[in-house]
């Protein structure tokens, strides 16, 4: 529910995987939500779209964007570790992306990163319609 009204009805694993909305794709799991000119600069349309953080990954100074892959280019903010895993927290383009590289060693705060996430990890989101 947001503000009363139903934003999406699936079985949880579709709200997580294919989340409809941008309300939907930041609650359910926090995802990456792209909106706007950053967005259409990205995907080539003006769709928002979202891709969740276990999906990103880091690129190594001048490796080759791999096929069907986009990529864009950001200051590091900070490292999380989650055991298992990390979360990066990127500034890219006046939003900050979360990213969980794996197998990649994290740099310092402040150095350059190349992110990269497969075409098909982008779900797109309906347009959000004034309340």
């Amino acid at each position: 529910f947001n503000h009363g009204r139903i934003e999406q009805l699936a079985p949880p694993r579709e709200l997580y995987d294919r989340p409809g909305t941008s309300f939907v794709a930041r609650f359910v799991g926090s995802s990456n939500v792209f909106e706007g000119a950053f967005a259409a600069r990205l995907s080539g349309q003006a769709q928002p779209f979202a891709v969740r953080a276990e999906h990103i990954t880091a690129l190594a100074a001048g490796a080759a964007l791999p096929d069907a892959h986009v990529d864009c280019t950001g200051t590091l903010l900070d490292v999380q570790f989650h055991g298992a895993t990390s979360r990066w927290q990127v500034q890219v383009e006046g939003m900050v992306i979360a990213a969980e590289p794996r197998g990649v060693a994290a740099p310092e705060p402040g150095a350059t990163i190349r992110l990269a996430w497969r075409r098909a990890a982008m779900v797109p989101l309906a347009m959000e319609s004034p309340r």
